[in-house]
């Protein structure tokens, strides 16, 4: 069930979120005190996010492996 979580979806939802959060830091896009806020805020957000999509990668990695050691050990 982990996998199918991180697999269905997670990870293109973090992918997604960083694509937003990339538009906002363009001034071109979004102007104003509040986007000055969130242009010091979001390079760490973003950081973190990256992070955290990749070991949801490996995680989804080691689960197939696991999940195929079980199938090879059942059969």
């Amino acid at each position: 069930r982990m996998r199918s979580v991180v697999d269905g979806g997670l990870v293109q939802q973090i992918q997604s979120l960083n694509a937003e959060g990339a538009r906002l830091m363009d001034p071109n896009n979004w102007a104003g005190p509040k986007a000055d806020e969130f242009r010091q805020v979001w390079p760490d957000t973003h950081r973190h996010l990256q992070t955290v999509r990749e070991d949801l990668l490996r995680l989804s990695d080691h689960l197939r492996v696991i999940q195929q050691n079980i199938q090879a050990a059942g059969a």
